[in-house]
């Protein structure tokens, strides 16, 4: 009973952090996985070498396969991280794989707001009229009108960094 009258160890600043520092994390992993697939180069140049004379089931050569799709992986994540950056430079962005780990880590759940739609989270919906005058009558309304406000915040900081 007393565990529950605990403050968490955990703040939502903390996992917002986690959240924020997720992409620069990504942005570091295919570089390290490259750097020290350079030092495995020589293992995967003996175990050509081994092949082109014909030990094709040699340990180092069946060891070079999997340094070779390591790398492609690494190298087709840089690609897509730096092609997204580049085409969206004012978004964060996270692989799924992260999404799971930071979840894992501070015991959250996550999945697309459909599956909670279906799954009947939103089991009623009240409707209002927002201080700007749009009257949100349906939960589909609502968050497409979340869209446009939150466009509007993009807007308005885009315009603020311009203008800086």
């Amino acid at each position: 009973m007393l565990s529950l009258l605990k403050k968490p160890t955990v703040t939502v600043e903390q996992i917002h952090a986690e959240f924020d520092s997720a992409q620069e994390r990504l942005l570091a992993e295919p570089s390290r996985i490259l750097n020290n697939l350079q030092i495995e180069r020589q293992i995967e140049n003996k175990g050509e070498d081994l092949k082109s004379l014909g030990f094709v089931k040699s340990e180092v050569v069946t060891r070079i396969k999997g340094i070779q799709e390591a790398r492609t992986q690494a190298e087709d994540l840089a690609r897509r991280i730096q092609y997204f950056k580049m085409k969206y430079p004012y978004e964060k962005f996270i692989t799924v794989d992260e999404l799971e780990r930071i979840c894992k880590k501070y015991n959250l759940v996550h999945a697309p707001v459909a599956h909670y739609i279906k799954a009947g989270i939103f089991k009623e919906f009240h409707p209002y009229q927002t201080k700007t005058g749009f009257y949100l009558g349906t939960l589909k309304e609502a968050m497409e009108f979340n869209n446009y406000h939150e466009g509007i915040h993009l807007g308005i900081m885009m315009s603020i960094k311009k203008f800086l």
